[in-house]
């Protein structure tokens, strides 16, 4: 199971780094929670409830039956359309990610502006709607204490802001499984709703009415009910919108070319047969239609309360509430990630605020700025509750639907040169698509109409609360974002960005986002993580090595090695490049054969060929190369033990070799490696040092009293060869041979005994100092006593 899971993570990376982005979201959510996000947003108790009025007064039962099922229909198409899209560029940004590609940057700029400003609007709608069974609840449960006038409905609608922006900083795991959780209570609680409005009414309406009955409260004449009835449209379309978000969860859904179109086209489906049914019931149980009507806003609380009963009423406005809570926080998360993916591509000002993710990889800017954006759209509410919440309701249709339909339009044209993903209409576009922008050219003409005469301005009972907002913030948005586009954005406006310019730098950043939330999982996890760390480090590090070792001459003077040792002072285990000493390194078993790099800091050079563990010459060359390797004696096999010193810029490495090979243990100072170049001069033997007889830098912990000793040691040795071959030429292969074998063998024992109980007493002081920093000590490759064993 974890096996296919990484595989299907495995290919939805490579689609989004095709698609230039990095992983950079948590992709935790699976099909069902995909699908869950849409259905949470579309929330048939949300939209239904809350707009009931509208279908209501706008042709009364049959465009509350038959409107649902007509604009059901048409959506499912929609979302259709959109599902082939979205399976072909699975991201975030969605709609003007696919207006960008299928048509270029200003298709793209005019689509993601559209789409931003209608998700706020349909947040702040939602969340509005939500305050206000939420205050009729409170009302019913408190009445001396909440009231129901605009007041009260805004400190409820910003307790509830409140809360769904500290929901949505949740991990996306939790995320998913709230969503889950709210599918199934929609469902759930749309048959407990219908079942109660089934049985405890003592009166219910016909089948006729609830199929047949037309009202026209509008104030338009009779002569003009099909207008009439397209206006009651308003109640499905409003509700059955918003399932784009789980185009923009596809970055955080496992297999996403498939299940982010099946979840746009599901959501829809599943929305239609359940909101069907939930409409219905409450049509059976409309007590009268005068009182329905005067209600207004409220039908359907006074349609529970008075056919139910208080107690009744209650709840089902408490199922009602809990799910309209859902749907909010689902709405904030969606409109997050549109927003994080447009500031990604530098379309919103301040996008580097808004496109940072927290350690938990959520947009944590992004869901702020969304959160106060709804609920700054709504404070006109206070001044006039009905204007204030048309204004909402007209901005989230209109700019959703006009971004829907841009996408469609540019697949149509693509025509065959539109790359299909793993879900696809095949020639089924061909219809699909066209009969979709009809459609949402038909909704959008509609809802641009006046709503009731007293809306038309010049009319004699003109009223700005029967006013259609829609006109005038569907041209305001195309003033502001067109004048703006066509004056600066134009000039630096390039549809979407690559992340990086190629595959190893997207995984560079993922790697960058996967190390700091290491840091935030406690120590345990960062000392595993340095662990790695440090050994993929020392394996590089030695290939490196053994491939600049096979490229050195096989003999040098005695100058070159003089100058090589001031130059490249690092030893073979450790690159001298890294100057934070962060990175501790190890060479492999293998690299131990070959002195490479160590043998540049003594006088003699042992070729590859003459590198036998078992002859004399090999201890020649372990003894000539201690300038930079103090050999110990370590049993272990093909194991290699780093140990991070978090408090200095040391980084000492072990690297364990077979049965009868010897570990090397080196410093990594400058410094250490330098110093005994200017004392190998005299031509004296150096004697190692006792441990804290060279004063520590920094604490202690810049440079190492043992290996410096043993550098000193072996360039005092090379001093005393080259002064008994009395100024003859070096080789690799005859300086050796001149020194005296008994003086070598004592003196390698000499260090090797030393050196061992130094490094020991060093790495052990390091491992406690880490353990009372951090709180547990180091894990390495060999155990706890790996590091005392060097």
């Amino acid at each position: 199971m974890a096996a296919t899971e990484g595989a299907q993570r495995t290919d939805d990376e490579a689609i989004l780094h095709r698609l230039g982005y990095a992983q950079v979201l948590y992709r935790e959510m699976g099909g069902f929670s995909n699908f869950a996000i849409s259905f949470t947003i579309i929330s048939i108790l949300a939209g239904c409830l809350t707009s009931y009025y509208i279908a209501f007064n706008n042709g009364g039962p049959i465009a509350i039956t038959w409107g649902w099922l007509i604009v059901g229909a048409f959506c499912v198409l929609v979302s259709m359309s959109m599902g082939e899209i979205a399976s072909s560029m699975p991201t975030a940004g969605a709609l003007y990610f696919w207006a960008s590609k299928l048509g270029g940057p200003a298709w793209g700029w005019f689509t993601g502006w559209f789409n931003l400003v209608g998700q706020i609007a349909v947040t702040a709608s939602i969340q509005y709607g939500s305050a206000l069974f939420a205050t009729a609840l409170l009302n019913l449960w408190f009445p001396d204490a909440v009231g129901t006038d605009t007041g009260a409905v805004f400190i409820t609608l910003t307790v509830i802001v409140a809360l769904q922006l500290g929901l949505n900083l949740l991990n996306v795991n939790l995320l998913a499984l709230l969503n889950t959780v709210s599918a199934w209570w929609h469902m759930v609680g749309v048959v407990v709703i219908v079942g109660i409005l089934a049985v405890i009414p003592d009166n219910h309406q016909s089948a006729g009415f609830v199929f047949g009955e037309v009202i026209n409260n509008s104030g338009f004449s009779d002569t003009a009910i099909v207008f009439v009835f397209g206006l009651g449209l308003l109640m499905a379309q409003y509700t059955i919108t918003g399932y784009d978000a789980s185009a923009h969860m596809s970055e955080e859904t496992r297999q996403a070319s498939r299940a982010s179109a099946l979840g746009m086209v599901m959501s829809v489906v599943v929305s239609v047969v359940f909101g069907f049914i939930l409409l219905v019931a409450v049509t059976f149980a409309v007590p009268d239609v005068q009182g329905t009507l005067d209600a207004a806003g409220n039908a359907v609380v006074y349609i529970w309360t008075e056919s139910l009963g208080e107690t009744w009423a209650e709840f089902l406005l408490f199922i009602a509430v809990v799910a309209q809570l859902f749907c909010g926080t689902a709405s904030v998360t969606s409109a997050s990630r549109m927003m994080f993916a447009f500031s990604r591509d530098r379309a919103v000002p301040f996008s580097t605020l808004w496109r940072k993710v927290a350690a938990n990889r959520v947009p944590v800017n992004a869901v702020t700025a969304i959160s106060v954006l709804a609920w700054a759209l709504m404070i006109p509410t206070l001044a006039n509750g009905v204007v204030g919440y048309a204004v909402g309701t007209s901005i989230a249709v209109i700019g959703l639907y006009i971004a829907f339909a841009l996408p469609i339009i540019l697949r149509i044209k693509a025509a065959e040169r539109f790359e299909k993903g793993a879900w696809s209409l095949g020639d089924h576009y061909k219809w699909i698509a066209p009969v979709s922008v009809a459609w949402i050219a038909l909704v959008c003409v509609l809802f641009l109409m006046p709503l009731s005469p007293k809306g038309i301005p010049g009319a004699e009972d003109f009223s700005w609360e029967s006013v259609n907002y829609a006109p005038i913030t569907v041209f305001g948005a195309l003033v502001l974002f067109g004048g703006w586009y066509l004056l600066s954005a134009r000039n630096w406006f390039t549809g979407p960005v690559r992340e990086a310019g190629s595959e190893e730098e997207l995984q560079s950043i993922e790697k960058q986002l996967d190390a700091e939330a290491h840091r935030h999982t406690g120590p345990g996890a960062a000392t595993a993580a340095t662990a790695a760390a440090a050994t993929a480090t020392a394996v590089a590090v030695a290939e490196k090595d053994d491939e600049a070792d096979e490229a050195e001459p096989a003999s040098k003077t005695e100058a070159e090695p003089a100058s090589k040792t001031e130059a490249e002072p690092a030893s073979k285990t450790e690159p001298d490049g890294d100057a934070d000493g962060d990175e501790p390194t190890a060479t492999s078993g293998a690299a131990e054969a070959d002195p490479g790099p160590a043998a540049e800091g003594a006088t003699t050079e042992e070729t590859p060929a003459s590198a036998d563990s078992t002859g004399p010459a090999d201890e020649d060359a372990e003894a000539t190369a201690t300038s930079d390797t103090a050999t110990s004696d370590t049993a272990t096999s093909d194991t290699a033990v780093a140990a991070d010193t978090a408090t200095s810029d040391t980084a000492v490495a072990a690297d364990a070799a077979t049965d009868d090979a010897p570990a090397a243990a080196t410093p990594s100072t400058t410094e250490a490696a330098q110093e005994p170049v200017a004392d190998a001069g005299t031509g004296t033997p150096v004697t190692a040092d006792e441990p804290g007889d060279r004063p520590d830098e920094e604490g202690g912990a810049s440079s190492s009293a043992a290996p410096a000793a043993a550098g000193e040691e072996a360039d005092a040795d090379a001093a005393a060869t080259a002064d008994e071959a009395a100024g003859a030429p070096v080789t690799t292969e005859a300086e050796p041979a001149q020194a005296d074998p008994d003086l070598r063998a004592q003196l390698k024992e000499e260090l090797k005994a030393e050196l061992k109980a130094e490094l020991r007493a060093e790495l052990l002081e390091e491992l406690r100092r880490e353990a009372t920093t951090n709180g547990s000590v180091p894990t390495s490759t060999t155990g706890t006593d790996a590091g005392a064993s060097a």
